[in-house]
């Protein structure tokens, strides 16, 4: 019997009769990832991505396209492939890279969706700096803020403390009115901060 080089065929025994199932081969055996080996991988000419599959965890790969290399996760869900780019080559160590796929398939295993699940986790990141940026600085609070530093450090020009006039004229803009006037008659009006 004939078998194709680029098939693999696989018994199955279902009683008495035996059937051959036909399994197309990888393009690439399984190897350690290794920083050289991933260095070396090339995208073939006339394909637009290649995968360099990790035999330590089976659901990591090195994925090569036109001018970057990533680290992929691919896995069944739901009777689906799924796939999710990890990182730039450049970015993530291999062992890290390693421990993410592990952690994204214990996900799977425990039937969560990693897809879901990463963009919960974006938009409660989205939603604390949100709400950081409500509570995190007023004008009031940075302005008191600039006025302390004036009244206690030095001016950049002229290596001295600032002038008592200059930190007056600074308070005086931020200054609410209402008070009655040194010179003159009535209250005085509000600064224009």
């Amino acid at each position: 019997m004939f078998i194709p080089p680029f098939y693999l065929h696989q018994p199955l025994h279902y009683g008495d009769v035996t059937f051959l199932i036909w399994i197309p081969r990888m393009a690439l055996p399984r190897q350690k990832l290794t920083f050289e080996r991933i260095r070396k991988f090339a995208l073939t000419e006339g394909k637009n991505q290649a995968f360099l599959w990790d035999a330590d965890v089976t659901t990591l790969a090195c994925r090569a396209t036109r001018g970057t290399k990533a680290f992929v996760f691919q896995s069944v869900y739901a009777g689906k492939t799924l796939r999710m780019t990890i990182g730039n080559i450049n970015d993530w160590r291999i062992d890290d890279a390693r421990a993410e796929a592990r952690r994204l398939q214990t996900l799977i295993d425990t039937g969560i969706d990693p897809r879901i699940a990463k963009a919960e986790k974006i938009a409660e990141a989205e939603s604390q700096q949100a709400e950081s940026r409500k509570t995190k600085v007023t004008f009031t609070s940075a302005w008191e803020d600039y006025l302390e530093e004036l009244r206690t450090g030095i001016s950049a020009k002229t290596k001295r403390p600032y002038s008592a006039r200059y930190i007056a004229d600074h308070v005086n803009l931020s200054s609410r009115g209402g008070a009655s006037k040194k010179i003159g008659q009535g209250p005085t009006s509000a600064g224009p901060l």
